[in-house]
């Protein structure tokens, strides 16, 4: 086994599936939960996102470790986003935060930073530990930050078949779709959350942390207002 890695950023070539189970596994005991893997036929990425990957060491903070607050702060945004327009415009939708979705039969596998499951919700309410051999994928993946650098990871999530990622990248929000050939493009509009107002939505994407609680009540009313009754 061959790596490539700092304190951050890890890259391992030459794994089996196994190994990449056993990574999971690893990971989970040790309650590492915010690192993100990316695997693809036998190369697993290993990053904490949000944070800069040149880094040696954990930054500080009045003595404690800070890593990747801003990330987790605009994660937690867009949920709110997706999710209030969702309730507010009458809409369903099953969500699973951040969850590997993994094939083992295509030897590919990644973590998402937020997951949704809105035309497919009504199968994935009662499913705890989903199979997406059998189960239907994601709908919706959202991505808060960068993550693979290595592994293609547009790659990887097509070839899990899923057809939606929203990405937040320096300061906007967007959606990407995949193609016929397998290749995500931007688009102004989304298949998972039709009538999404990207542009107009900007206002409110941001990450700088503040009252989430102000934040909900301000977004929920905005959304009511463009769409009474």
């Amino acid at each position: 086994m061959e790596t490539d890695w700092s304190a951050w950023h890890m890259v391992l070539y030459g794994l089996t599936l196994a190994d990449y189970e056993a990574l999971l596994a690893a990971r989970f005991k040790a309650r590492r939960n915010r690192m993100r893997i990316t695997y693809d036929r036998g190369t697993a990425e290993i990053m904490v996102p949000g944070v800069d990957p040149a880094e040696e060491a954990p930054p500080q903070h009045d003595g404690l470790r800070v890593t990747g607050l801003r990330h987790e702060v605009t994660r937690k945004r867009i949920a709110h986003l997706i999710e209030g327009w969702l309730c507010e415009t009458g809409g369903h939708f099953a969500a699973a935060g951040h969850t590997t979705v993994s094939r083992p039969d295509r030897d590919l596998g990644f973590d998402a930073d937020e997951v949704y499951f809105v035309q497919s919700w009504k199968r994935m309410v009662p499913r705890l530990e989903p199979d997406f051999t059998i189960d239907p994928v994601p709908d919706l993946v959202v991505e808060a930050a960068p993550h693979a650098r290595v592994v293609d990871r547009d790659a990887v999530l097509a070839g899990l078949d899923i057809p939606e990622v929203w990405r937040y990248d320096a300061g906007w929000l967007s959606a990407h779709l995949r193609g016929a050939a397998g290749r995500y493009q931007e688009s102004g509009t989304s298949r998972a959350i039709p009538g999404f107002p990207f542009a107009d939505v900007q206002q409110f994407v941001t990450d700088e942390p503040e009252d989430f609680g102000a934040f909900n009540r301000e977004y929920r009313a905005w959304v009511r207002f463009r769409n009474p009754g």
